[in-house]
């Protein structure tokens, strides 16, 4: 009987062991796995970061560029009013020449007609 009990402590022991080696293992291979999806949460995170980072990158270069655009477009539009209104300014100045070349060969021929008058009636003297 005492070799009996001998063998079946033996026996317990070795699968208490067993069972303690096993449940170690499961330990094990949850820590892995969890260390595996905290590793994977983590790269999630700083793609997601990447991307945001990218993303307000992008938003930046197309506000910059709509900035660029719309001062070219208020240039380009100040431009095109500058030389309308010199333009205009020219016409101006050109009318006015022309009215005072008008009005003084008016009076060139008013001079002309009163002196071609008064040449007439010194001939009838």
């Amino acid at each position: 009987k005492a070799v009996v009990s001998t063998q079946s402590t033996g026996v317990e022991a070795a699968k208490k062991k067993e069972a303690a080696a096993e449940q170690l293992r499961a330990q094990e291979e949850r820590a892995r796995k969890e260390e595996e999806e905290r590793k994977n949460a983590e790269i999630r995170m700083e793609e997601e970061r990447r991307m945001e980072e990218e993303q307000r990158a992008d938003a930046a270069r197309r506000q910059q560029q709509e900035r660029e655009q719309r001062m070219e477009e208020e240039q380009r539009a100040a431009e095109e009013r500058r030389l309308r209104e010199e333009a205009q300014r020219q016409a101006e100045e050109e009318q006015r020449a022309a009215q005072r070349r008008n009005e003084e060969r008016e009076r060139d021929d008013d001079e002309r007609k009163r002196m071609e008058e008064v040449r007439r009636e010194e001939e009838r003297r």
